[in-house]
């Protein structure tokens, strides 16, 4: 009961905030910043006298040759002649002038009988308990209260303390329990101290004990559900008194009438004890293989111990209880570690949260006692929970095991039916579930199957939708391509002939004058070289050939570009070097590029790349038109290839306006278009954008307003092979 009482006094001023320490001298001086720190200021060093006289809450009292103590049980100056039972404790404040005549707020915290006076007046530690009665706030585990006092018009302010052991109808054992704890601050402070310290108190204990009371419920239920495995119920009994223990110390805390103060005690022994009981039943069960006639005759002489016990400690200390409880846990932790060593299923998970439990409270106490390490009023109830959360999916994984078994034991049961009429009843009524099961699933999975077909036909839908969508934005470049194949095959046809005509009457014309100037020189040769004007005509004819040939030459060239860029005979997958298309879509485009478009190209060494060749060049051109039509008074075109690993890049830039930032985002999209009504469809980009998916690549834009944009075309290397890996894949699925 002692260490209790101690315990909860740690657990509600530890939760304070910052204190402020006072210094070696009996006369702790206080200033108008102190305050402003809102932060607690502690009284440490008290002027201790046993004995009881009420001269002594004068503050003109003359205290010189009283001791110097911490008024509470555990610190490190306790008072030298020991504690008698009653006793007074004085303290002087050095208070700035600044303070005189204003508030201050004081934080009382106790176990025993206290009496506070200011400058010899004493200050109302009542409170208004169950039924109207005034009780004085004295119980063990004593709740925080905030009391205001208004300063003297001094400078030296004294506080005396008057403390008496607890004493009730009941023996507790308490004489040497009383001991108090007195902070100042600002009023504001204060009251916000105590009001958190009781919330945060309230909203942990709630979290856990709601905790243990949901595994327990849990368990419970798993047992009306399940009651061959007899662990569970032992287990939710286990937690339930886990919740107890969490939930209780609130009502401990906050009774202020001490003739209460006895049940609840009583009440917290007995779920001690319960615990204890609950547990070592609950690991003997899981992991014992004893008799069950011995098992339970042992429990009822473990429940009889536990009786007698908490009888023991009926009007007096817990000590018995206490001490049967200890055992208890010894035979719980000599039952986990035989389980442990005969390697039993979850028993070093079981252990494991003993474990948590065990080391989580020695370290809450040791941080309670060693001031300079981390610490935590409620660490024994992260290892509480930790130990419950460990041991549910012990029992559940226990659980899982044993329903594996009783399916595997089925057909055993089955084979043994016809020894009884009654296993065949039972027999029959499985069976029938059983088809019924079958048959409710039947109807779900064919419900189920039913709105996966729904699923794939909207699926499809959408995908022919938005297949639907692209190949109309796809049909009207198409046909806008294809008219300009036809149109360019056309031209190169019909020129092509007249042309062919041309080069063989040429090769005629050549012969012939080649054959007139053989005859004239072999029958008048000196006619011939005297003839001036002869002269003359011969080398117009043969500068009218040069001319002719060379022409002719230069259209059968451009005939052979239209035909190279239009590829009308290349609709299939081809090697071709990437920079004859680029040149091929640059004459065909050459009307374009006046005297005020300069085209730099900047070619990097690039191997043959494998592609659909004429859509590929449909890029180009799309590119380099929008490039030319960027820059409307004239700029640069800059073409630049670069090959790395298995990607082949094509950059080209301009130094057009540029795309304003908003539609950056939109220009592949189809109809959208940045050139105005009546200049462009709004297509070109998106069938770019297209035919790079079917490259497998990919068409990236970087553009700033005003200075020009850059287009980089991503093309693979490996095309052939990711289209046949492509084609695979669709024929498997």
């Amino acid at each position: 009961m002692r260490l209790a009482a101690r315990f909860g006094i740690f657990v509600l001023l530890i939760v304070l905030p910052t204190l402020v320490e006072s210094d070696a001298d009996s006369t702790l001086r206080i200033t108008e910043k102190d305050l402003a720190r809102n932060e607690i200021i502690r009284l440490e060093e008290w002027l201790y006298s046993p004995g009881d006289n009420p001269v002594w809450s004068s503050p003109d009292f003359d205290d010189g040759g009283w001791q110097r103590t911490l008024p509470r049980h555990g610190d490190m100056k306790p008072p030298v002649d020991g504690w008698t039972g009653i006793g007074w404790f004085r303290i002087a404040l050095d208070v700035e002038e600044n303070l005189w005549g204003r508030p201050l707020g004081l934080v009382i915290q106790n176990v025993g009988f206290l009496n506070v006076y200011v400058n010899g007046e004493e200050v109302d530690t009542e409170h208004i308990g169950p039924r109207g009665k005034r009780v004085k706030p004295t119980h063990l585990h004593t709740a925080m209260i905030t009391r205001t006092i208004v300063l003297a018009n001094q400078r030296f302010q004294v506080i005396a303390v008057r403390l008496e052991n607890f004493t009730s109808t009941y023996n507790f054992g308490t004489d040497d329990l009383a001991e108090f704890r007195i902070g100042v601050a600002d009023p504001k402070t204060a009251m916000h101290a105590v009001t958190s310290a009781y919330r945060r108190e309230t909203a942990v204990r709630t979290f856990f004990g709601a905790a243990a009371l949901t595994i327990a419920f849990l368990h419970f239920m798993l047992f009306v559900f399940f009651r061959r495995y007899p662990a569970t119920i032992y287990y939710a009994l286990f937690t339930l008194g886990c919740a107890v223990i969490a939930f209780l110390p609130l009502t401990v805390y906050f009774e202020l009438d001490a003739e209460n103060l006895p049940p609840k005690m009583r009440l917290m022994t007995a779920a001690i004890l319960f615990v204890s009981l609950a547990g070592r039943r609950f690991v003997h069960v899981l992991f014992r293989r004893k008799s069950i006639t011995a098992s339970k005759r042992m429990a009822v002489v473990w429940l009889t111990g536990a009786v007698v016990a908490f009888a023991l400690s009926w009007n007096g200390p817990p000590t018995a209880a206490y001490v049967y409880s200890l055992i208890l846990i010894a035979d719980i932790l000599r039952t986990l570690g035989l389980a442990v060593y005969h390697r039993q299923r979850y028993a070093i998970m079981v252990s494991s949260g003993c474990a948590a439990f065990v080391l989580l409270s020695a370290y809450q106490m040791t941080s309670e006692v060693a001031r300079d390490l981390p610490a935590s009023t409620h660490l024994y109830l992260y290892g509480i929970l930790t130990m419950l959360i460990l041991m549910s999916i012990a029992l559940a994984r226990g659980f899982a095991s044993l329903g594996t078994n009783l399916e595997a034991r089925v057909g055993e049961v089955k084979s043994l039916s016809a020894q009884s009429l009654e296993l065949e009843r039972r027999a029959a009524e499985q069976e029938l579930l059983r088809v019924r099961l079958q048959a409710e699933n039947e109807a779900k999975a064919k419900e189920l199957e039913e709105i996966r077909k729904r699923q794939r036909v909207l699926d499809e839908l959408a995908a022919t939708n938005e297949e639907l969508r692209t190949t109309q934005a796809q049909l009207a470049q198409s046909e806008k391509m294809a008219s300009l194949g036809n149109l360019v095959a056309g031209v190169a046809h019909e020129i092509n002939t007249p042309i062919g005509a041309i080069k063989s009457m040429h090769d005629t014309l050549l012969k012939a004058v080649e054959k007139i100037k053989k005859m004239l020189t072999a029958t008048s040769p000196s006619w011939l070289e005297s003839n001036g004007d002869l002269q003359k005509a011969f080398k117009v004819i043969d500068e009218a050939n040069e001319v002719i040939g060379s022409a002719s030459g230069r259209v059968t060239k451009i005939i052979k570009r239209l035909r190279s860029f239009a590829r009308l005979d290349e609709a299939e997958l081809k090697s071709v070097d990437i920079h004859e298309g680029l040149e091929d879509t640059l004459a065909l485009i050459r009307h374009e590029l006046k005297e005020d478009i300069k085209v730099v190209r900047e070619y990097g060494t690039i191997p043959p790349l494998t592609c659909f060749p004429g859509q590929l060049n449909q890029v180009f051109l799309n590119l380099l038109v929008n490039a030319r039509q960027a820059m409307p008074d004239g700029g640069t075109i800059t073409i630049k290839t670069t090959a790395e690993g298995d990607k082949i890049s094509i950059i080209i830039s301009d130094t057009g306006i540029g795309i304003p930032e908003g539609s950056i985002g939109k220009i592949f999209d189809p109809g959208f278009t940045t050139k105005g009504v009546g200049v462009g469809t709004g297509l070109g980009l998106s069938i770019c954008y297209q035919i790079m998916k079917s490259h497998s690549g990919a068409l990236n834009v970087d553009s700033k307003l005003g200075e020009g944009s850059t287009f980089t075309v991503i093309l693979p290397t490996d095309l052939e092979r990711q289209l046949e890996t492509t084609k695979r894949k669709n024929s498997i699925h």
